[in-house]
């Protein structure tokens, strides 16, 4: 599921039904009151999802990859059905709680992270984004590190937004190894600063 805190509400996306099928709810926890609500969303919705990332820049929550299982033919969920990865960015808006789609169903070109599940999302600085990791459409271990802005992405219509990072060498020698199932977390107000941990 894709869990974000915004502000002093807790916003959780999708995840898994006890069945195992992919959901596509969103539900809010107000810290103070300690009770949860039910969102209804307007606008065209994310594809129902788990194993995406999430976070919150503002009252804005973002949402990214993930995947569904998809059936077999015969409608069941058995090793005839293939699991799809998203490779989409999508903003919740909390004031109004209306979604928006900010890039491509499928990335168009090279300068776009490749589908992926369990990567990690982080606010950074000027109202950016950072991902970094995850899984590709091969269960191959990524260790690749995006950028995305959303005014750029703005400006060209989804079309561009993303930039590829390139990480300095640590003071030590070497660089995070590719992982997936780890958490990425800001390190400080500015959004200067994110730490890695975990992963497998």
């Amino acid at each position: 599921l894709g869990p974000a805190v915004c502000g002093h509400r807790g916003v959780v996306h999708g995840g898994l039904s006890a069945d195992k099928w992919a959901l596509g709810d969103v539900c809010a926890l107000q810290a103070g009151a300690g009770e949860w609500a039910r969102p209804q969303p307007t606008g065209p919705a994310p594809p129902p999802r788990a194993f995406h990332a999430a976070c919150a820049v503002g009252g804005m929550v973002f949402i990214f990859g993930g995947h569904a299982w998809l059936p077999a033919a015969d409608g069941t969920a058995t090793a005839a059905g293939r699991v799809a990865k998203f490779g989409d960015l999508w903003a919740l808006d909390t004031a109004d709680w209306s979604w928006s789609r900010l890039t491509p169903p499928v990335p168009l070109s090279p300068a776009a992270p490749a589908a992926r599940d369990f990567c990690a999302l982080a606010p950074i600085a000027g109202g950016r984004l950072l991902l970094f990791g995850g899984l590709d459409a091969a269960d191959r271990r990524l260790d690749d590190a995006w950028v995305f802005d959303p005014a750029t992405a703005a400006a060209s219509g989804g079309l561009a937004g993303w930039t590829p990072l390139t990480f300095p060498p640590l003071a030590g020698g070497g660089r995070p190894k590719a992982r997936y199932g780890h958490a990425l977390l800001p390190g400080d107000e500015a959004g200067n600063r994110v730490f890695l941990f975990g992963g497998e």
